[in-house]
């Protein structure tokens, strides 16, 4: 007696056909290139392999909007990738939205795919509210036919759609009006633990009545490697040129074992990465001297202001700024007058408008660089928005330096010139 199994590897099928009494051992396949069948016949009755690609065949790859992260704007278009694992070519595919397990639309696709080539399909603008999502994408009735092989004719893509709302520069948050977190602001507060809060018992120099701080004095166990943070919201900077943030300070250590850090991130891109241009932990965010056995509270006079530079971030259309607390069970911080504004210290864009021309600007494939000559040992530097450098050299004696654009990728730069008389900054855009 013959007996026939029909197995799918991939996207091939295969006919095995093999007398009773035959051990077949089953091996799971996936995206493999060649199949080399093997196996023991105990009657040897002859035996036949027949490898074919099925005629229909799509399959559902990846989908690459929205992306596996954070959402910025409630409206979004999927798009998705699906390929040809037939023989036939693909003149028609109906594509089933859907999202949260709602059908939304069937999204109708034509064109010519060959076999084994890819398509690139973008559909019609969906809205998923501020929450986590889950979009699935299913291929029906490719060439008005039923799929070879169904099983991978699906495809979902969790994401989140986050407040993206987008705030005018500048703000601030000074803690007056005794409501936190501010309307707008957000505190995170993972663990559901010990996390920042209002306070007045302490103001920035004794000139107000609030701040906000993190009581690890009065925590009984140890909270080491707690995190919490307060994000502001978006913010625009597309025509900010010198932004900066500054705030307010007081902490102490409990001692050299046991003391907190502080780290500002800012992101670009709702989310998805964030950058640290400022963190400090220890003694260096320390105010005063170690106290081990009372709460801090800090007098007028142990109060710091500290800036944060976020050129980096000229020129973006929404940026957020995340203020983290990382506990390693020291005494308190607090945190007064947050500001974000223009006219960084140090950097004299306005006021040096004569030290830095750079032209064209935008630029193509050349740009040229002109500083004054009294610059003494004067370094110029080109940085992209994550603040690698790309370009570094010396500055000249005649003042004007012409730097070739070819391998650099469209964008926003930022072009330094740092010397003994201090640092000029301007924005560069490459078409």
């Amino acid at each position: 007696m013959i007996k026939k199994i029909f197995f799918v590897f991939g996207i091939f099928s295969a006919i095995i056909s093999f007398a009773q009494k035959s051990h077949l051992q089953k091996q799971v396949v996936s995206d493999a290139e060649q199949i080399i069948p093997a196996w023991h016949n105990i009657d040897l009755i002859g035996n036949k392999f027949i490898l074919s690609m099925l005629p229909v065949d799509v399959k559902m790859d990846t989908i690459t909007s929205p992306p596996a992260s954070n959402l910025c704007d409630s409206v979004f278009t999927p798009v998705f990738v699906f390929t040809n694992n037939g023989t036939d070519t693909i003149a028609s595919v109906n594509f089933f939205v859907s999202l949260d397990g709602n059908p939304v639309y069937t999204f109708p696709w034509t064109g010519t795919l060959p076999s084994l080539q890819t398509a690139t399909v973008t559909t019609a603008s969906l809205i998923a509210p501020v929450g986590t999502h889950t979009l699935n994408i299913i291929a029906l009735s490719p060439n008005g036919a039923a799929d070879g092989n169904p099983s991978d004719n699906s495809h979902h893509q969790y994401f989140t759609t986050v407040n993206g709302t987008v705030f005018p520069y500048p703000q601030s948050d000074d803690f007056e009006g005794g409501l936190f977190p501010k309307v707008n602001w957000t505190l995170e507060n993972p663990d559901t633990n010990e996390t920042w809060e209002i306070t007045s018992t302490a103001g920035g120099y004794g000139n107000s009545i609030n701040s906000i701080y993190f009581n690890n004095y009065d925590i009984p166990d140890d909270n080491s490697g707690q995190v919490d943070n307060y994000l502001s919201p978006f913010l625009d900077f597309s025509s900010v040129t010198q932004p900066i943030m500054t705030f307010d300070i007081a902490g102490v250590r409990y001692d050299a074992d046991y003391y907190d850090s502080l780290i500002v991130f800012v992101t670009k891109d709702c989310g998805n990465t964030w950058s640290a241009p400022y963190a400090k932990g220890g003694s260096v965010l320390a105010t005063a001297p170690d106290i081990g056995n009372f709460l801090y509270v800090p007098p007028p006079g142990d109060w710091r202001t500290d800036t944060v530079d976020l050129i980096y971030f000229a020129g973006y259309p929404s940026v957020q700024i995340k203020i983290q607390f990382y506990s390693l069970w020291g005494n308190a911080t607090y945190i007064d007058n947050i500001n974000f504004s223009e006219n960084g210290v140090g950097i004299k864009e306005n006021s040096a408008s004569d030290l830095l021309f750079v032209y064209p600007n935008p630029a193509k494939e050349n740009v040229t660089i002109k500083y004054s000559t009294s610059i003494k040992n004067g370094t110029l530097k080109i940085s992209d928005t994550s603040g690698r450098l790309i370009v570094s050299q010396n500055c000249n004696a005649a003042g004007i330096s012409d730097v070739d654009l070819s391998s650099f990728s469209a964008g926003i730069y930022f072009v330094e010139v740092l010397s003994l008389q201090g640092k000029v900054v301007r924005k560069l855009i490459i078409d």
